[in-house]
């Protein structure tokens, strides 16, 4: 038999909520955040420019009404290397290799962040 609940108790576990879930969403989005940063080092060019050791993330933090965590890469040339045409060097890598995990990888992470999300209410 379950418990029972007045409204009293409901509008608590709101206000609790309210107060835990932006840690929980900023937590599980740094984790989604650094699942595609390896996986678009794994798909960025090999090259002697140190492309790949400058991929980072910038950890998730409220933005106006959102929060943003940010994926990225510093080298003055990653813009070029991500769009330009070209014959990579090593099988598996090449351009887009920030962009393609991102959409292959998009929906997996709002089901990772909702379903932490969703155990603040059980």
């Amino acid at each position: 038999m379950g418990k029972s609940m007045d409204f009293k108790d409901l509008a608590n576990m709101f206000k609790e909520a309210r107060k835990v879930a932006p840690k929980v969403i900023e937590e599980s989005l740094n984790a989604s955040a650094e699942d595609l940063l390896s996986q678009s080092i794994d798909l960025a060019p090999l090259d002697d420019g140190g492309l790949r050791e400058n991929g980072s993330v910038d950890p998730a933090k409220k933005e106006r009404n959102q929060i943003v965590a940010k994926v990225g890469f510093s080298k003055e040339y990653a813009l070029r290397m991500h769009e330009d045409f070209y014959t990579p060097s090593t099988l598996g890598t090449g351009r887009k290799y920030l962009e393609k995990p991102t959409h292959e990888n998009a929906e997996k992470y709002v089901e990772y962040i909702a379903s932490k999300v969703d155990k603040l209410w059980k």
